[in-house]
């Protein structure tokens, strides 16, 4: 079996990984081209829910009180918007508990820094000693949520997370959304490049597939056989 071997360093240094095994060859082993690039911005990922949000003391009332609030309309309106207002307060809740957290496990290192050098100028007492023990755990656990955040983003549930095995998630996230990335499409024997045409074009299929035809004739030979009503 012909197979490359890359460093996960510089596999995670680009956007785009392509494998393609070269058929036309004189000898009994196909040669493995390799091709390393980057990919255009594909825009802004789309909205997916986290399961360790369910951790955080005020997601349940983020979503009762995201809820609540009165929507006028149709039953189908008022479902859709409650859901798009409640998908905004999500990203907008998500994006300052993560720099809250940030700046919270900052804060906590540097609290740290601060007794270890205490420590070398007095004699440590009992109190300090328990005040140590609470930053400590409260780092490990920031430590051990974000761990799992990357285990989680990188679809290796087969792995628990511990171990100091954060960068090990990261790299295969990394490594598993290049290899997703779309590069170009197929229609008519013609072929797409470039993040924009592609999405016009696959958005055009989708709208031609779901979208009904008002200018289809109809049969009257069949609707002779239909009762009015």
């Amino acid at each position: 079996m012909d197979i490359i071997l890359i460093h996960e360093n510089i596999a995670t240094a680009y956007t785009l990984l392509k494998i393609k095994i070269v058929h036309k060859s004189a000898s009994d082993h196909k040669p493995v081209v390799l091709t390393m690039g980057k990919l255009e911005n594909q825009g802004p990922l789309p909205f997916k829910y986290n399961p360790i949000w369910d951790s955080k003391e005020d997601f349940g009332k983020l979503i009762k009180d995201s809820w609540k609030k009165s929507v006028t309309g149709s039953p189908q309106y008022v479902w859709e918007t409650k859901l798009k207002n409640l998908r905004m307060h999500l990203k907008n809740w998500a994006r300052e508990n993560y720099l809250q957290d940030k700046a919270r496990k900052v804060e906590l290192q540097k609290k740290m820094d601060n007794l270890c050098k205490e420590k070398e100028n007095k004699e440590e007492s009992k109190k300090d000693q328990i005040q140590e023990k609470e930053i400590y755990m409260e780092i490990y656990k920031q430590n051990r949520q974000q761990e799992e955040e990357s285990r989680l983003k990188s679809r290796c549930l087969w792995l628990k997370s511990g171990d100091k095995n954060t960068t090990f998630f990261h790299n295969t996230m990394k490594i598993r959304r290049s290899k997703n990335q779309i590069e170009h499409v197929q229609v008519n024997g013609q072929e797409i490049k470039g993040v924009e045409a592609v999405k016009n074009t696959t958005h055009k299929h989708f709208k031609e597939l779901l979208s009904t035809n008002d200018q289809q004739a109809v049969n009257e030979e069949i609707l002779y056989h239909i009762k009015k009503k």
